[in-house]
Parts: structure tokens; C-alpha cells; sequence
């Protein structure tokens, strides 16, 4: 991670407006109009200028065009994203991306750099603000803190909802990787009391969603366990990314640990049930250590 930061970048607070950068090419005066229209303080800018105008801005959302031709390329929408992504002070900031013309790879695109959500330019502006009042809801959400013991009965349609995104990407011959997070004692020879558990696990949910920053990328499996799935991401940078992670939730959760481990396709294997099995195996052998 980055040792360089943004000043300014902060949440939306109850006495001023929300805030939105919008980083647009094509109809940024109409989505300006739009947000304008609903209370939004906004500011059009380039994505030359975008992280200056983020540090002085200081908004609740940046809104980012994406172009045709997705991740190809390294578009300088998803330049800016990544880094965005990669920044301490930015990495928790909603980043909305919107394009002319949908297609498949623009909206893989959106997922991979881990956009908050996205839509088409053509999208009925009342759709569009009804969106980022629940994205907006979504954060506030997160930055409390989590209860001992979620009602993770909430949590049964997002886990469908990654299941469906799973089998999307094998049918379409991409590659990911899913991975199983149990919590842990410290002492890998200690059971976990109850209560411990549950604490350990809704500080994961929260800290792995918020640092994945991906669409559906973290669901309840289950009472005792999280799946995580990391789409378009190869085992050897899964197990560096989720390694990086586990020390972050370490430094951070005192007392708290997690075992993972996870399976990749197509190397793996193309059926999710069978990769999961994989990923509970790998998991017998992280209790020992760590990531398997």
C-alpha cells in the first residue's frame, strides 16, 4: 500500500450537502444537471486533475467514466481507480463508474478495480440518486460498529447473489479464486468460545468487505464461516493479496484472528461446490499456521 495520502477526503455529514466528483467525458453537464437538481454540491473534472480535486473537494463519492475496451489497456478511468483503491485515505471513498454503452467487459471492468456499483449514462437519473442513497446508507453501515452477533439471515442474498457471480465468470471462461474465512484463537491451540467467535467473525465481514471494496465480494457461509470470491484473480495473487489482508485485520482487531483458505478456477476445477470443499480442505491446514 501506498505510503502517500489525500487530506480532504471525508464522509458525507448532516449539515452540508453531499458531495460528488463527477469524472466524466461524455454528458458531464447532464449528470451535473442531475445531481445538482437533488441537493448534490458537485464539481466535473479530469482524470489528470481528479485526485487533486479530490483532496480539495473533499467529496462522498467520485463518479468515473468508463470507457469502452474495459481493463485493456490500463484505461486511465481504471488507473485512477486502482489508485484510489490503493490510497489509505481513499480506499474506503464510493467510486461509481457509468459508460455510454454497456457490455460485458466494461461492467467486468467495474468489478475488478471494485467499484461500488454502475450504471449506463441512460439510466433514469431518480434510479440513479435512489442507488447512491442506499450505497450511501451502505457506508454509513459499515463505518459503525459491528454487533457481536449480526442478523446474518440479511446476509443469505448476497451469498446467492456470489454464488450466481462465481458460475457467471466460469461459464464465461474467466478465471477467480474462493476462499473460506474461519475465525481463530491467537493461540491456535485454543478453542474459540462462542461469543469470542462471533465478535472475531463480524470484525472480519466488516474489515474484508470494506478493504475488497468489490461488488459482492464477501458473504456469511453459514454461522462460523465467510466466503470471499476474488474475481479474475489467479492463486499466487490471491494468497498474496488475502496475506496482506489477514496482517492489516491483525494489526487492527486485537485479539482477533483468521485462518483462510481458498481454490482457484479453471485450475481447480470449474464445479463451485467441489471448490469449496477444496477451500474447507486448505482451511485444516491454515488452523495450523495461517493462510493455506
Amino acid at each position: 500500500m501506498s505510503n502517500s495520502s489525500i487530506d480532504g477526503a471525508r464522509p458525507a455529514v448532516a449539515d452540508r450537502p453531499r458531495r460528488a466528483l463527477i469524472v466524466v467525458d461524455a454528458a458531464a453537464a447532464t449528470l451535473q444537471k442531475h445531481f445538482a437538481a437533488y441537493g448534490y454540491e458537485t464539481l466535473t473534472t479530469t482524470t489528470d486533475a481528479a485526485y487533486r480535486a479530490i483532496s480539495e473537494f473533499a467529496p462522498d463519492v467520485v463518479i468515473i467514466e468508463l470507457h469502452r475496451g474495459g481493463i485493456s489497456g490500463e484505461d486511465t478511468s481504471i488507473a485512477l481507480a486502482r489508485r484510489l483503491r490503493a490510497e489509505p485515505a481513499t480506499y474506503a471513498l464510493p467510486l461509481v463508474f457509468v459508460w455510454a454503452e454497456d457490455e460485458r467487459a466494461v461492467r467486468s471492468a467495474a468489478l475488478y478495480v471494485g467499484a461500488d456499483d454502475y450504471f449506463a449514462l441512460a439510466t433514469p437519473a431518480a434510479e440513479v440518486l435512489a442507488r447512491l442513497d442506499a450505497l450511501f446508507w451502505r457506508v454509513e453501515a459499515d463505518r459503525r460498529a459491528a454487533p457481536v452477533a449480526g442478523d446474518q439471515r440479511l446476509e443469505i442474498d448476497n451469498f446467492m447473489l456470489l454464488l450466481d457471480a462465481v458460475r457467471d465468470d466460469i461459464r464465461g471462461g474467466a478465471s477467480g479464486t474462493l476462499c473460506l474465512i474461519y475465525a481463530v484463537a491467537r493461540d491456535g491451540d485454543q478453542a474459540l468460545e462462542k461469543t469470542e467467535r462471533d465478535h472475531t467473525l463480524a470484525q472480519a465481514h466488516s474489515f474484508f468487505k470494506l478493504n475488497l471494496r468489490r461488488i459482492d465480494a464477501i458473504a456469511f457461509y453459514g454461522p462460523t464461516t465467510l466466503l470471499v470470491y476474488l474475481p479474475r484473480t489467479k492463486t499466487v495473487a490471491a494468497i498474496e493479496a488475502l496475506s496482506k489482508l489477514r496482517e492489516e485485520f491483525l494489526n487492527d482487531c486485537a485479539g482477533c484472528d483468521v485462518a483462510i483458505g481458498l481454490a482457484s478456477f479453471p485450475e481447480e476445477g470449474s464445479d463451485v461446490e467441489r471448490m469449496i470443499e477444496k477451500a474447507e480442505a486448505a482451511v485444516a491446514y491454515a488452523r495450523a499456521g495461517g493462510l493455506a
